[in-house]
């Protein structure tokens, strides 16, 4: 799923495309899709419509759907609050951003309750932590049964 957008160059008189893929690869690409989302509502309803496609293929696991259209990789320097606990790293706040609050609640306000649809965002972060855990525990025994 691509969602394509012209704007004007800045700087010059042309314009500038670019074509946003999905699932979004880095977080530059994010931070692309919340500027876009905020200027373009046409935008923002491609988003919303990519967001509930996702979410009917994976209606029990909210967070698998985030996962489909965001990969970990994009994911790193995000989580909900901004503060990491574990690593007290500033990261970048999710609820500061329109494509995961407002978006998700819009996309998803038919489909799933209330308390789900808010911990969807925080729960694709805590799926994301667990399996970097899991893979530091699997790279370590595997380095001891070196």
């Amino acid at each position: 799923m691509k969602i394509f957008t012209i704007q004007p160059e800045s700087g010059t008189a042309g314009l500038m495309s670019r074509t946003l893929s999905f699932p979004l690869a880095t977080s530059d690409d994010i931070e692309c899709l919340e500027q876009y989302v905020k200027r373009s509502t046409e935008i923002k309803k491609q988003y919303e419509s990519i967001l509930l496609r996702h979410l009917l293929k994976a209606s029990l696991k909210p967070a698998f759907a985030l996962l489909r259209i965001f990969t970990e990789e994009s994911l790193a320097d995000y989580n909900y609050s901004g503060h990491c606990n574990y690593t007290r790293d500033k990261k970048k706040a999710m609820k500061n951003y329109t494509i995961f609050t407002n978006c998700i609640e819009s996309a998803w306000s038919n489909v799933l309750p209330e308390e789900l649809r808010s911990r969807a965002v925080r729960d694709v972060i805590a799926l994301i932590g667990n399996r970097k855990r899991m893979r530091r525990l699997k790279q370590r025994k595997a380095a001891k049964q070196l």
